[in-house]
């Protein structure tokens, strides 16, 4: 089994499990696939919407995430299709793993200004 220890980060007090550790932690139990496609992707609005499944031994979970400047500082804003990609895997992959809270990734705006990964 994955030490998660090593995948966890703190922002503003709060510990948060990184994408990285999502994943190591779903191919623990099994995970098989990671599909993704887009809902919604508008260039001029710079609106992105996206759709995640992960699927293995325990199921398939689904999840979306959006994601537009208004969401996203620094670095992070010239990323946002991207982003909204990994926030809807990071969804799909909490639901697989039966995790209850936001994983870093998932976090608006501010919290990204010094990101850590």
């Amino acid at each position: 089994m994955t030490d998660l220890r090593r995948h966890i980060t703190s922002i503003k007090g709060e510990e948060y499990l990184r994408i990285h550790g999502l994943l190591a932690l779903a191919s623990d139990h099994g995970l098989k696939e990671i599909y993704t496609a887009p809902v919604e992707l508008d260039v001029e609005k710079r609106l992105a919407i996206f759709f995640a499944r992960a699927s293995g031994s325990r199921g398939s979970y689904c999840a979306h995430a959006v994601a537009d400047p208004s969401s996203l500082r620094g670095k992070l804003l010239a990323s946002w299709v991207q982003v909204a990609e990994s926030r809807a895997v990071a969804r799909a992959l909490r639901h697989y793993c039966g995790i209850g809270a936001s994983a870093e990734g998932q976090l608006p705006g501010e919290a990204h200004e010094n990101p850590r990964w």
